[in-house]
């Protein structure tokens, strides 16, 4: 048996409505309620806690429904197994209630007894009656721990700054950007194009000279 204690710190936009949902998140039919809360302060001081007692079997329901109400700053989880505790309460109690049983069958047989002994019996049987009490409202108060979890919400104000906003000419700037780059490339290309095209010519005139060179050369050898 095991009582369960978390506590979840949030931080939220609207710290009024995260407090309002969180008391929200509860089941009335499994006996889930609010131990105690506070909203205080106001503005970026704002602060709301929440004490919340959740059906153990709906924990990790609850805390994801909680750490969907803003930004989850910290969350921390403790367990504490009361098993022996329970278990020696509930022995104590049988012994108490088994007292007490005894007793009420004296006092029954010793009706004619004298007068202070039928007091101190009933004075032994007052003492046990309260120590049953005490044993029976305890035990109800680990079976209420185990049961229910306890979950402490504290929510604060988000003041983390929005992100701003894209200047008002920044698709221009992009636009001009591009258009910039493009022209870059294009005059780059046509550079290139007509560096290869002036180096060709270059060769292509240095052949044709040498071709009519030679064609003359074989005229005149013809020709002699």
């Amino acid at each position: 048996m095991v009582v369960r204690r978390v506590t979840i710190q949030i931080a939220a936009t609207d710290v009024r409505a995260a407090y309002l949902r969180a008391a929200h998140l509860l089941s009335q039919a499994q006996g889930e309620y609010v131990q105690d809360s506070a909203l205080t302060g106001s503005g970026t001081q704002v602060q709301a806690n929440l004490t919340l007692r959740v059906a153990a079997s709906r924990l990790p329901e609850v805390l994801d429904q909680l750490r969907g109400l803003g930004k989850v700053d910290s969350e921390q989880a403790q367990g504490e197994d009361v098993t022996e505790q329970v278990v020696d309460t509930d022995a104590r109690l049988r012994n108490e209630q088994h007292v007490e049983t005894e007793l009420l069958k004296l006092l029954e047989s010793r009706q004619n007894a004298p007068l202070t002994e039928i007091l101190q019996l009933r004075d032994k049987l007052s003492e046990v009656r309260n120590s049953i009490e005490r044993l029976t409202a305890q035990r109800e108060r680990l079976g209420g721990l185990v049961d229910l979890a306890t979950v402490l919400v504290i929510i604060r104000p988000d003041t983390e700054p929005p992100p701003p906003p894209p200047p008002t000419n920044y698709f221009v700037k992009a636009i001009s950007a591009a258009w910039e780059r493009s022209l870059r490339f294009l005059a780059d290309t046509v550079a290139t194009l007509l560096s290869i095209l002036v180096g060709g010519i270059i060769w292509w005139a240095l052949l044709v000279v040498l071709i009519a060179i030679l064609v003359r050369h074989r005229r005149r050898r013809q020709a002699e």
